[in-house]
């Protein structure tokens, strides 16, 4: 089960896309996972025969526990358990981990009147060049705590909220929804420390001239969605209840 942020300690499965007997490529997906924060599709991280399913539809499993088993041999020699990583290479006997990128880009609140860091794009995946800007949750003046939502992004792969890597305040949007721009491109800058601890200056975004500007949000009520259909959803005034889910356990998607 791959890591999905250093808040998150567990997932969904939420749809199988192989089968026992099955025959992969490196980097097809095996499974669609998801937490409260990000739905992300697992990548087989070598080519060979899945072997064994160690999780059903529904199942919450623990970041690390192992998703599935792989014989990457073609002769058959020796199945390799995999937990999920996808980071450097591995001998194929041994056993591989598959884990998706931290969303964070930060390492901790640094002291008041910093210089200005910037929050950029991240990574999501080693096939994953690029992304699409879906909402801004904050806007320019306001202050965050560490950990607290900035923009949604998404990919062919994934979609996710970005965090905050330090309390500080923000200081400009540099992209717009909409916009697609290349993993590890800035998104915003922000102030570590900066009027951290209040809960955001909602008036400097108001009149904030930017087109980047956090948008009004519209309740969608409580439910199974992506962070994706979630945003349509408000955007045509529904709520998740008026909709009926297609994905895996009734899951809007």
């Amino acid at each position: 089960m791959p890591e999905m942020g250093e808040s998150v300690t567990e997932g969904t499965v939420l749809e199988w896309h192989v089968a026992v007997g099955d025959t992969i490529e490196e980097g097809d997906t095996l499974v669609e996972v998801s937490t409260d924060k990000v739905d992300a599709e697992v990548p087989a991280p070598v080519t060979g025969t899945v072997t064994e399913l160690r999780a059903e539809v529904d199942d919450e499993i623990a970041v690390g526990a192992v998703l599935a088993v792989i014989d990457p041999d073609a002769s058959g020699s020796g199945p390799s358990t995999t937990t999920a990583t996808g980071e450097g290479d591995a001998d194929l006997g041994d056993s591989i981990t598959l884990k998706a990128s931290d969303t964070s880009n930060g390492s901790g609140p640094a002291p008041a009147n910093a210089d200005p860091i910037e929050v950029t794009m991240p990574e999501m995946g080693e096939s994953v060049t690029e992304g699409t800007v879906l909402e801004w949750h904050v806007g320019v003046g306001e202050t965050v705590e560490e950990g607290q939502t900035l923009v949604e992004v998404s990919t062919d792969k994934v979609d996710a909220e970005v965090p905050a890597p330090t309390a500080g305040e923000i200081t400009e949007l540099l992209v717009e929804p909409d916009q697609e721009i290349p993993i590890g491109a800035a998104l915003c800058k922000m102030i570590p420390g900066a009027g951290s601890g209040g809960a955001g200056n909602g008036a400097a975004a108001e009149n904030d001239g930017s087109a980047a500007a956090a948008p009004a949000a519209t309740d969608v009520g409580e439910g199974r969605a992506t962070p994706v259909a979630k945003r349509i959803a408000a955007a045509r005034g529904l709520t998740l209840e008026q909709i009926a889910g297609t994905g895996p356990g009734g899951k809007v998607t």
